[in-house]
């Protein structure tokens, strides 16, 4: 019986799991049901010993799992398919388990024939449809360029709705523009271009920080608070610097003019499709690197 009594875990301001109280007993089956970040995995870790309980308590047949003197023959876990090595076949994990647990070795061809293993029991778990994790990378492409595509769309549409309805109400002034002006038209397709590259890198942050919020966090510094402190450097940095921070090279793409220390709508364009791809190389090597 597993029990649970005001179960809570904290990392520092942020609570994983709130005073959580439950009973799973002999015979049943429980599943966990939540989003990510709900706190599924974090209160199976605790149930295993694995993190340690800010406050309450979680006990496995009565008592803490780690006091079990043989915890592996009270109940088993495994909380994700990683903790197998792909390069070491079903039966050879098993028996390197019931080895270090006081469990008989015909206890594993006995659970291999349960799981219907057999046939297979020698063989890589690497190659197992469980041990093999889907590799992430076409993921993450195909979510840059959905993210892209819809900022792309989304932002251009609003930006020539903005510019016909603020012409509506500037018509007549010195401030009155049509789409006919020099740069308008390239100014308005530069926005929806550069919402779009907006996207494409929240989309690759959120992936190499393995957190929407925290892409979105370091997007939103990126591209509105480093700017402010660039400007406490001494100037003959900033004139060097500046120009080329995500934000200054994507306002000159969309920028109807442009001062001397501005780029060229073309070279703000390459410069902010470099730190486009220098995001997504970064969260390609990560899922690279962590992908089996």
């Amino acid at each position: 019986m597993i029990e649970a009594l005001r179960l809570t875990k904290r990392y520092g301001e942020k609570t994983a799991v709130d005073g959580l109280d439950f009973v799973v007993k002999p015979g049943t089956v429980t599943g966990f049901l939540g989003p990510n970040g709900a706190g599924k995995s974090t209160t199976m870790r605790m149930i295993v010993g694995l993190d340690a309980p800010t406050s309450g308590s979680v006990t496995v047949n009565g008592h803490p799992y780690a006091h079990h003197r043989a915890p592996l023959q009270e109940v088993g876990a495994l909380l994700e398919a990683k903790s197998i090595h792909p390069g070491r076949s079903a039966y050879n994990h098993l028996k390197a388990l019931a080895l270090t647990h006081g469990i008989p070795g015909s206890r594993v061809d006995e659970v291999i024939g349960l799981a219907g293993l057999d046939s297979v029991a020698k063989k890589r778990a690497g190659a197992f449809s469980l041990a093999a994790v889907p590799r992430r990378l076409p993921v993450l492409w195909s979510k840059a360029a959905v993210f892209g595509l819809v900022a792309l769309v989304v932002g251009t549409v609003g930006g020539f709705v903005a510019f016909l309805f603020g012409s509506g109400i500037v018509s007549g002034t010195p401030a009155a523009m049509s789409l006919s002006h020099a740069g308008v038209l390239r100014s308005l397709l530069g926005a929806g271009l550069y919402l779009g590259l907006v996207g494409v890198i929240g989309a690759a942050l959120g992936a190499l920080l393995r957190s929407v919020a925290g892409g979105i966090s370091v997007l939103v510094a990126a591209l509105m608070l480093v700017p402010g402190l660039i400007s406490l450097l001494p100037s003959s940095w900033q004139d060097d610097i500046s120009a080329y921070l995500p934000s200054h090279a994507g306002e000159s793409m969309f920028a109807l003019t442009h001062d001397s220390t501005a780029l060229s709508p073309g070279a703000g364009l390459l410069v902010f499709l470099c730190w486009t791809a220098l995001a997504l190389g970064g969260a390609a090597y990560r899922l690279v690197r962590t992908d089996v």
